[in-house]
């Protein structure tokens, strides 16, 4: 074996025994869907996660897809950030890749879907835009590039806000979902990650 392909086949195994080291996050989502009662679908075909679950009279699904960890953020750029929010403005860079995006539909019944954008960052949870349908489609996501039919959930009465926020926790939306989306999307992430580093480790190996 020449000295480039060793010292690149040890570089691999050392990127892979690190990543294996973070796998603790695992049991964290393993608990998270066993305590709230989640069934879970990746997709075959896209980045998308979905989380299902029943709460009378309601059904819930989560929506959210893989991302990848961007620079470190500053304690500025997360005051900064939650300024804006609090706004009912966009993310902005650099934050904006830092923030997980998850959506989540609520229906009463095939005509009656309440969809909820929100944003999640250190755990914390930020609802932005609020719309109602009369069916789900497959992707929950492009409904809230519909400007005229979203409700900026920011400028709604403070004590409307407070109570939607009640009613949310009420059926499992806390900001324990906000730490599952962005362990969970980071996790599938690397499980990809990893598979791509073992397929190297194979090629590069005598054995």
């Amino acid at each position: 074996m020449s000295f480039a392909r060793l010292v690149l086949l040890n570089t691999l195994k050392k990127e892979m025994r690190y990543e294996t080291s973070l796998a603790k996050n695992l049991s964290y989502i393993t608990e998270f869907i066993r305590k709230h009662d989640f069934v879970y679908k990746v997709s075959e075909s896209s980045s998308k996660i979905n989380l299902y679950k029943a709460i009378d009279p309601y059904k819930m699904q989560i929506e959210f897809t893989y991302r990848l960890p961007k620079k470190k953020i500053t304690e500025k750029d997360l005051k900064d950030q939650q300024d804006i929010l609090e706004l009912g403005g966009e993310p902005s860079d650099p934050v904006k890749d830092e923030v997980s995006c998850f959506y989540i539909s609520i229906q009463k019944s095939p005509k009656q879907n309440l969809h909820i954008e929100c944003y999640t960052y250190n755990s914390q949870i930020w609802i932005q835009h609020i719309i109602f349908t009369e069916e789900i489609p497959n992707f929950i996501a492009p409904l809230f590039s519909n400007i005229k039919a979203r409700v900026n959930f920011n400028i709604l009465n403070e004590g409307l806000q407070h109570e939607i926020v009640n009613w949310l926790k009420e059926i499992g939306i806390s900001d324990d979902m906000g730490k599952f989306t962005e362990i969970m999307s980071l996790y599938k992430e690397q499980v990809l990650y990893k598979k791509w580093l073992n397929d190297i480790i194979n090629i590069l190996s005598n054995e």
